[in-house]
């Protein structure tokens, strides 16, 4: 799944009082579409991963884009 098309960005750090870890905020939102409601944007293919591959190293995604014709 991929994201949604309004995004929070730009961050600036901010160091916290008590921890003294820094930590980023995002300090601005962009709403590219306003009228899009959508929680994500679903991609064209599913290609699962599995441990095996994982653990074989091999890359499914990249598989199947190698394979995919020429536009």
């Amino acid at each position: 799944m991929g994201d949604t098309p309004n995004i929070y960005a730009d961050p600036i750090p901010f160091t916290l009082p008590n921890s003294r870890l820094t930590v980023a905020i995002s300090s601005h939102f962009y709403e590219k579409r306003p009228d899009d409601k959508r929680d994500t944007i679903e991609s064209e293919m599913s290609i699962p991963l599995t441990s095996s591959d994982h653990f074989n190293q091999i890359d499914p995604i990249l598989e199947a884009v190698t394979k995919l014709p020429p536009n």
